[in-house]
């Protein structure tokens, strides 16, 4: 016998998003920003019409680690998290930057003196003075040599070991906090930004910064993977998009990663483009399973007789000129 399915297609609208919560650190805060209409979240709450505290709910905080970001999530209210249909989560670069801030800013202080008779001034625990001294250091013989020890100290082999065991905690916060919003029993699509590098923008051969830079590429690869291997879970690939854009999307020139207005457009852009992604995604694989539905329920035996083929042409071609006929008929009497 033979099968004949019959499938059915369905139309599936794109996503509308009607709730959204956000997690983060100072990007998603705005920071910087002359205007908050400019920031990326705002813009997509002008687009899918939300309004904050009723339908965005924006958590992000300046200096947010992925450590504090089940904290972000515990001050959500477990039903407004539930509710939530798009979950945006920013955050990491403040995992690595104080990091290696940090650790900077020890060996600074170490060799406090000899910065200071190389004429090197810098605040305390702010290691974007020390980074800003960079631009001149190396025209400069004693400044070099004094800021050099600096960063040669900040890449011996302990605190490079130090840099990756931070990195790979971050990939577990992660994770905590998607099994955390599911948990709770959203069934958001959620969005996770991958950490951009800014500072590739200086071609320094450092170890330092040779570190620096592969902990954001491995990072990166995290988010990727964590998108891959969680259902509705999308990475936001800010890393690839602003690569050898910073100098015009983002502040690196003043040493500020922040991204400028032309930046946050940029974020919200590709996550927009992320959110009708997953909504065409979304639209194909319900299409597919459709598909199975209808074929299993529509599933017609014939026999292999091929009499029965031709009794069924036979009674189509009748039916079909029995129903002209009426139609001649009706047509004529309305003449009438």
């Amino acid at each position: 016998m033979k099968k004949i399915f019959f499938v059915i297609g369905l139309n599936v609208s794109a996503k509308e998003v009607k709730n959204m919560c956000v997690y983060g650190d100072s990007i998603p805060e705005g920071y910087g920003l002359e205007n908050q209409a400019d920031n990326f979240v705002n813009i997509l709450a002008k687009e899918y019409g939300l309004e904050a505290d009723k339908s965005l709910f924006n958590y992000s905080v300046s200096g947010g680690e992925s450590f504090g970001l089940i904290e972000q999530l515990h001050d959500t209210d477990d039903g407004i998290l539930r509710n939530a249909d798009t979950v945006i989560i920013s955050i990491g670069g403040n995992d690595i930057m104080e990091t290696y801030g940090e650790r900077l800013m020890y060996f600074a202080n170490t060799y406090k003196k000899d910065l200071y008779r190389a004429g090197i001034k810098f605040q305390e625990y702010n290691p974007v003075s020390i980074l800003s001294q960079l631009s001149t250091a190396f025209f400069d013989a004693k400044k070099s040599e004094a800021i050099m020890n600096v960063f040669e100290s900040a890449s011996d082999e302990y605190t490079l070991g130090y840099y990756k065991k931070i990195v790979s905690m971050y990939e577990d916060n992660v994770k905590e906090a998607i099994a955390y919003i599911r948990d709770v029993g959203s069934e958001a699509d959620i969005y996770l930004f991958a950490l951009y590098d800014p500072m590739s923008v200086f071609p320094i051969d450092m170890p330092f910064f040779n570190s620096l830079h592969e902990n954001i590429g491995v990072m990166h690869e995290y988010v990727l993977n964590l998108a891959e291997e969680n259902e509705k879970v999308y990475a936001v690939d800010v890393y690839s998009h602003f690569d050898g854009h910073y100098l015009e999307w983002t502040n690196i020139l003043k040493f500020d990663i922040h991204p400028n207005k032309a930046g946050h457009w940029q974020l919200y852009s590709i996550t927009n483009n992320a959110i009708k992604d997953a909504a065409n995604e979304t639209k194909e694989s319900f299409a597919e399973s459709s598909t199975d539905i209808f074929e299993s329920s529509f599933e017609v035996e014939i026999h292999e007789n091929k009499d029965y083929i031709v009794w069924i042409i036979i009674g189509g071609m009748v039916l079909a000129a029995a129903v002209g006929a009426l139609i001649i008929a009706l047509l004529k009497n309305s003449d009438k």
